[in-house]
C-alpha cells in the first residue's frame, strides 16, 4: 500500500523537479537543518503540553531534540553557541505561548486528539476508492469546545521566522482542509473548523556577557509585551465545497504519484531566483553533476509512506 502525504503532494504541485529529487532520487541534504529541528522540537513540546504535561515537563522533549542537533553541529565543526542561542529563543517563545494561549486552551477545549497519525482512503470523482494508495499524515490536534456548541476543530501548529498571515494562509489553507477531511474519515466525527496556529520565531541576538537564562528571560518578557507580533491564530470554517475540492486535489495528486497520470512536463526553477527556496537549490539546474550532488546530498532510505506492502 502506497501512502501519500501532504508534504509530497505539495512538493509535486509546487515543483515537479523538486519532487523528482526528493521522492524519485530520494536525495537529502548532508547538512542538518536547524529550522526543521526547531519545528520538530516545538511540536514535541506542544504534544507533551496538550497531553497534560506542565510547562517545565513539556520543555523536556524540546530540549532533547535541540541537544541532539547541537551535538550534530559540533561533530560537524559548526558553531554550537549560535545554535544554542537559536534554540533558546524558541524555548522562550514556547514559554510565552503556554502563558498566552496554553492556559486558556485548557479551560476552553477538550483535546480529543493530540499528534494522531491517520491513513484514509482516496476516492475518485465518482466516489470509488482508489486501490493501492492511502492519504496519510499526523494531526497536531482535534479540539472540541467544552461549552456552547461544542464544535470540533482541527489544529495545525506552525513555526515561522517571519509571517504575513495572508501569505501563509494561502500556503496552508489546503493542508488544513485536507486534514479536516482526514479527521472526518478517520475518526467518524464532523470537523467544520480548522485552527491555524502560528508562532513567529524571534531573531534577537544575545548581548555580550548576557547569560543564557537572562537571555531567555529577556526574550520571554519581550514576547509577552507584544504577543500579537509573535502569535497568530485564525479559525476557518470549512464547508462541503471545500471538502469536494480537497478530494479532487488528493485524487489527481495520487494518480500522478502512482504513475497513472503523467505530468505535462518537469520544469526547473532558476536557482537563486526560485521563490520556493528549497534545499535543492545547489543542484536544481545541474543535478546530472554527480560530483556536485555527492558534495551536498546523500541518498536516504525509503520513508515508510514510500514503501509498498511487499517492501515493508
Amino acid at each position: 500500500m502506497r501512502l501519500v502525504t501532504y508534504s509530497e503532494l505539495q512538493s509535486l504541485f509546487h515543483c515537479p523537479h523538486q519532487h523528482h529529487l526528493n521522492y524519485g532520487r530520494r536525495l537529502t541534504s548532508i547538512r542538518k537543518s536547524p529550522a526543521l529541528d526547531e519545528g520538530t522540537a516545538g511540536h514535541a513540546a506542544f504534544d507533551a503540553y496538550y497531553k497534560g504535561a506542565t510547562v517545565e515537563k513539556a520543555l523536556v522533549p524540546f530540549r532533547d531534540v535541540t541537544a541532539n542537533h547541537v551535538k550534530h553541529v559540533v561533530e560537524a565543526g559548526g558553531d554550537a553557541g549560535e545554535m544554542e542561542d537559536r534554540f533558546m529563543r524558541v524555548e522562550a517563545l514556547l514559554m510565552a505561548y503556554f502563558q498566552q494561549h496554553g492556559l486558556k486552551d485548557r479551560h476552553v477545549y477538550d483535546f480529543e486528539k493530540v499528534e494522531n497519525e491517520f491513513s484514509v482512503p482516496i476516492e475518485d470523482p465518482n466516489g470509488k476508492v482508489v486501490p493501492g494508495v492511502l492519504f496519510a499524515g499526523k494531526l497536531d490536534g482535534v479540539w472540541r469546545e467544552k461549552r456552547g456548541r461544542k464544535v470540533r476543530m482541527v489544529v495545525e501548529h506552525k513555526f515561522y521566522a517571519s509571517f504575513d498571515p495572508e501569505d501563509h494562509l494561502l500556503h496552508q489553507d489546503l493542508q488544513l482542509t485536507l486534514y479536516a477531511l482526514a479527521a472526518r474519515l478517520a475518526f467518524k466525527v464532523e470537523v467544520p473548523i480548522t485552527l491555524y496556529n502560528v508562532c513567529r520565531k524571534p531573531k534577537n541576538e544575545r548581548e555580550e556577557g548576557e547569560s543564557m537564562e537572562d537571555f531567555k528571560s529577556r526574550i520571554y518578557q519581550m514576547i509577552l509585551e507584544k504577543p500579537g507580533k509573535y502569535f497568530f491564530r485564525l479559525p476557518i470554517t470549512r464547508g462541503p465545497q471545500h471538502f469536494d475540492l480537497a478530494r479532487e486535489y488528493l485524487y489527481h495528486g495520487a494518480m500522478v504519484i502512482l504513475g497513472k497520470t503523467p505530468l505535462p512536463f518537469i520544469y526547473r526553477n532558476f536557482g537563486d531566483h526560485c521563490k520556493f527556496r528549497c534545499s535543492f537549490q545547489k543542484i536544481c539546474m545541474d543535478d546530472s553533476n554527480e560530483r556536485l550532488v555527492k558534495a551536498f546530498y546523500t541518498v536516504r532510505p525509503k520513508r515508510h509512506q514510500e514503501l509498498t506492502t511487499e517492501e515493508s
